[in-house]
């Protein structure tokens, strides 16, 4: 595939000191606690969503808001082993990037960048399926299918055309937004939870403005999906940019001049 052939000197101006630090820091920094409970983390996720869905598949007679029963996404991945996949992957995908610690730092880092940008995708088909199980209109949902596909279209190609542009290109570093998003995450990440726990602490009671809330909302579910599947913009660029670090490890770590105990790790393999 041309996207992944670029040559060192296509590609050097493309990777950051700042992106290629995150890299090998993250995975010198983890251990085997904070795998298993990030793997736990998103492996939970995937089955909340799971249970999610199948109560809403199984409650379409009684539910607190109306439901349609000949909703087409009822049967669609409603098997349990549908999310048995997904987390069988992740555990492998965690699992091997644990392996690489410390024998090589970057192979590691491009494993959980794999790892992650798949349950992205994977995330963002089922979360849509769950969208449109509340979805009453078929007519509505016939649109919105045609919204996301459309929506997966031009996200896909954007990423070929960004991918070939960082290669072949003349845009090659990211903005400084993105750069300060990807240094702080930690941060947003935690203020983000920070305000949903002061909203589940401090929100409504009100069981009737619950449910016009959440009526409210329905119809517009899909659409967020929607939204949040452009995120795969940005995993797919890191993904990207961390195939190229470790297929030209030893020439961006003489570049940024890093130990190969930092870069690699202590327990150097073949280096």
């Amino acid at each position: 595939m041309k996207i992944l052939n670029g040559s060192f000197s296509q590609v050097k101006d493309a990777i950051s000191e700042n992106f290629a630090t995150i890299a090998y820091k993250e995975v010198q920094n983890s251990n085997f606690g904070r795998v298993l409970l990030s793997g736990g983390f998103f492996i939970g996720s995937m089955y909340v969503l799971f249970a999610f869905g199948w109560f809403l598949s199984g409650d379409f007679e009684e539910p607190a808001v109306p439901l349609d029963v000949n909703n087409e996404f009822r049967d669609i991945a409603s098997s349990i082993w549908y999310i048995h996949a997904i987390a069988i992957f992740l555990i492998i995908g965690f699992l091997t990037s644990l392996g690489y610690r410390r024998k090589n730092n970057i192979k590691s880092y491009f494993v959980i960048n794999i790892t992650l940008t798949t349950l992205t995708f994977f995330f963002v088909l089922y979360a849509f399926k769950l969208s449109q199980l509340i979805v009453y209109n078929f007519s509505l949902r016939i649109i919105y299918n045609v919204i996301f596909i459309a929506t997966l279209t031009f996200v896909i190609n954007k990423i070929y055309r960004n991918g070939m542009e960082m290669v072949y290109g003349t845009k090659k570093k990211r903005s400084l937004l993105v750069e300060w998003a990807s240094a702080n995450q930690k941060m947003i990440i935690g203020l983000l939870v920070g305000i949903w726990g002061i909203n589940a602490a401090f929100g409504s009671t009100n069981s009737d403005f619950e449910t016009r809330m959440i009526g409210a909302m329905i119809d517009f579910m899909p659409l967020i999906v929607c939204g949040i599947s452009f995120v795969l913009l940005y995993m797919f660029g890191n993904l990207i940019r961390s195939y190229y670090l470790y297929k030209y490890s030893e020439e961006f770590r003489l570049m940024f001049g890093v130990e190969k105990d930092s870069w690699y790790g202590r327990l150097i393999s073949g280096s």
